[in-house]
Formats: structure tokens, C-alpha cells, sequence
């Protein structure tokens, strides 16, 4: 219920800041976040979503913590086009691959936006590293 109501609190605060002209920057705009993406940034989105959900599969034990680390040019710190700043703060990638990671026990219900919310009621800690190298 928690989570379901900050998703909630998020939707309606991107709706006012669009009805007063304000960009959103937060996962419940991703379609937008994709479009503003090239091709190739759309792929490693995916793959993100497809490993994280592989890497649930092959977890053994409950999950505390979950490190997702991001390497490449693409990922520089600071760099992304748009990052999901409430109630967090991570990559789009970093999302998608938490996206996949939770689908696996929670469902295909599980969305870009909902998914570091589940994370924090389920305690599972979340934590992103880039790099550029």
C-alpha cells in the first residue's frame, strides 16, 4: 500500500507540474525518457531489464541489497538525459534492470515507476555505481 500510494503522490505531481508547463522528469514519463534516447541507449534499456530479471533467476537467497553497476561512455556520472529524482535518484537503466530483477517474483505489474518503491518496502537496498571506463 505504501509503495502503491507514493507512485500515486509521484503521478499526480508530474500531472500539475505538465498542467503548469514544467518538464517531469520522473519514471512515470519513461515512454519519454525512451524517445529521447538513440537507438542504441533503447537496447541497453532492454538489456538492462532482461539481465536484471536473469539475475533474479539465478539468486539462490533473499535479497538485501542489490548493486547495479554501470560501465561505459553511455554511463558517465551525472551524464543521463533524464534520471528519476523522487522519491530516488538512480539511472533509467539502473531502473530497468531493477524493473526485470522484480518482475520475476512480482509479476509483470511491476513498472518503471513502482520498481524502486517495491524494492524499498521489500528492504531490499539499492545501490548504483557508474563509471565511464
Amino acid at each position: 500500500e505504501e509503495a502503491q500510494s507514493a507512485v500515486a503522490t509521484i503521478a499526480c505531481s508530474n500531472l500539475l507540474a505538465a498542467l503548469k508547463g514544467k518538464p517531469c522528469e520522473n519514471a512515470v514519463n519513461l515512454p519519454f525518457v525512451e524517445q529521447t534516447l538513440s537507438d542504441g541507449s533503447r537496447a541497453f534499456l532492454s538489456l538492462a531489464r532482461k539481465l536484471g530479471f536473469l539475475a533474479a533467476h539465478l539468486v539462490r537467497e533473499p535479497v538485501k541489497n542489490i548493486r547495479i553497476a554501470l560501465r561505459g561512455p553511455l554511463f558517465s556520472p551525472g551524464d543521463d538525459p533524464i534520471c528519476f529524482e523522487i522519491p530516488y535518484h538512480y539511472s533509467p537503466f539502473s531502473v530497468a534492470g531493477l524493473k526485470g530483477f522484480l518482475e520475476y517474483s512480482h509479476g509483470p505489474e511491476v513498472n518503471y515507476m513502482s520498481a524502486p518503491l517495491i524494492a524499498a518496502d521489500k528492504g531490499i537496498r539499492v545501490e548504483e555505481a557508474r563509471t565511464s571506463g
